[in-house]
Parts: C-alpha cells; sequence; structure tokens
C-alpha cells in the first residue's frame, strides 16, 4: 500500500476494512467459555487485524470519513480491548495483547481514547510495555514492501 504511486484505492481500503471487521466481529460476537481456550496463534490473527485497523485509521482516516462511519471502527478498536480484557485470568495472552493494542491505539489518538471496563474480570493494574514494544509490532511490520524482506530482530539481539 505504502508503493504505489497513485495512493491506495478506495475499494482497496474498503476490502481491508471488510475483512478485518469481520475478523474482530466473528471474534466478539462468538465468545463463550471456550473462548480462553483458544491457541495464542488465534489471538495474535485477533491483534494483528486490530493492529491494522490502527494503522489504516491513522493514515487514510481522512479518506474513510468519506464513506466509512471511523468512529464506529474506533469504538471497535476499544471494543476489542476490553472483549480481550474480559478473557480468562490476568495472567492470559488476551490480557497482554488487549495492553500492546491499546498503547497503539492510544498513541494515534492521544486525547480521544477511553477504554472502558465493563467486565468484572479485568484486573486494572498498570503495565509498562518495554520501550519500542508497540513500535516493534507495527511501523517494522508495515514496512514489508522495502528492500528488507522482514525485519531482522535476530541481528539487534546479538
Amino acid at each position: 500500500m505504502r508503493r504505489r504511486s497513485g495512493g491506495v484505492s478506495s475499494s482497496d481500503l474498503d476490502e481491508l476494512l471488510r475483512l478485518m471487521t469481520s475478523i474482530l466481529h466473528l471474534a466478539i460476537n462468538t465468545t463463550d467459555e471456550r473462548t480462553q481456550y483458544l491457541t495464542d496463534h488465534i489471538y495474535h490473527i485477533i491483534t494483528f487485524s486490530t493492529l491494522i485497523l490502527c494503522q489504516v485509521l491513522h493514515k487514510y482516516g481522512d479518506k474513510l470519513s468519506l464513506s466509512h462511519d471511523v468512529e464506529s471502527l474506533h469504538l471497535l478498536v476499544s471494543r476489542t480491548v476490553d472483549w480481550l480484557r474480559s478473557i480468562g485470568l490476568s495472567c492470559h495472552v488476551a490480557h497482554m495483547l488487549a495492553r500492546t493494542i491499546e498503547a497503539q491505539h492510544k498513541k494515534i489518538r492521544p486525547t480521544e481514547v477511553n477504554i472502558p471496563n465493563n467486565n468484572a474480570t479485568y484486573e486494572s493494574a498498570t503495565f509498562d510495555l518495554p520501550a519500542g514494544f508497540p513500535e516493534y509490532l507495527t511501523a517494522e511490520m508495515f514496512d514489508i514492501g522495502t528492500d528488507d524482506t522482514w525485519p531482522m530482530i535476530w541481528n539487534d539481539m546479538s
């Protein structure tokens, strides 16, 4: 999407939003007692979909406002965070992923993000993400179309 000289077409954005919102609505609307036992892979798909939605809202929010209800998309991000927080114990991977999404969402809407806490199971302890953690999940992942085929984190760990 970044490399196109003429920008991103409305149909591409519409399709991307349709796919992301479908994934998130499916996850939220099919919750039952088995949800906490889903594999981490499922939670990563949901998190990745939400982070892509955040990135699209940030980058193309003005263009989207002509054809989409941008506020309802931001609300979907908030609902996803709240949903992830409602799953299992506070040590469940969903809680960590919820904090990651919330950190990214607050970054793009610092004054407007207010995640509701409607679930008694959510533990309101604060969590400090490691420096650069949200940026790693978003910034480098969206640079995949450049000369580097994938961010090489292993080189940074030595």
